[in-house]
């Protein structure tokens, strides 16, 4: 099934369950108790790609409560997992939700990562400089960019000096690059 990554499940905390889990998305409404996500194996997921990803939905989780951590994390537990042991049996893994459940972000500047993939790089002027490959996590974002004309990928921050747009119905993203990001 696809599903969307919504967060990694970090450390336990305490004795009775409870988890450190970074969001990708804090302000979703899934994160509210009664939600039900799916649980996904780290090994299913490659390095630093928050995206989507064919996993089993076997294991579901139901959201028992949540709250602000430290660091942008929350603090959560979930229903069934009783105990510190139970709790570390998951750190590692990801919190997902369905993929046909997830509707397209209202505001058109907004796109989810497992979107962009595959749709042609322009600059300013309209000319395509290449295609998105896959949308790589590190300190922020960036896009992994195929040269059109073939060669080594480089990649394209996303913020907002750089991509100016992503263009949902022309399957684009607009970037006006600063000198030497594109071989």
């Amino acid at each position: 099934m696809q599903l969307l990554l919504i967060a990694s499940i970090g450390k336990a905390q305490g004795l009775r369950g409870a988890l450190h889990v970074t969001p990708f998305n804090a302000a979703s409404p899934l994160w509210a108790p009664g939600s039900e996500l799916v649980l996904v194996s780290g090994d299913l997921v490659k390095g630093g790609q928050p995206d989507a990803v064919e996993a089993p939905d076997d294991r579901r989780l139901r959201l028992a409560t949540v709250r602000e951590g430290s660091k942008g994390r929350l603090v959560c537990t979930f229903a069934g997992v009783d105990g510190r042991d139970a709790a570390e049996a998951l750190g590692g893994s990801y919190l997902a939700v369905p993929l046909e459940a997830v509707a397209p972000p209202d505001d058109p500047d907004e796109v989810l990562f497992h979107e962009v993939r595959g749709w042609d790089v322009v600059d300013t002027a309209g000319k395509v400089l290449g295609a998105v490959v896959a949308v790589v996590e590190t300190y922020t974002e960036l896009l992994e960019v195929r040269p059109k004309r073939g060669g080594a990928s480089f990649f394209v921050p996303i913020v907002k000096e750089i991509v100016t747009a992503f263009d949902r119905a022309g399957r684009r993203v607009v970037i006006d690059p600063p000198e030497g990001l594109v071989p």
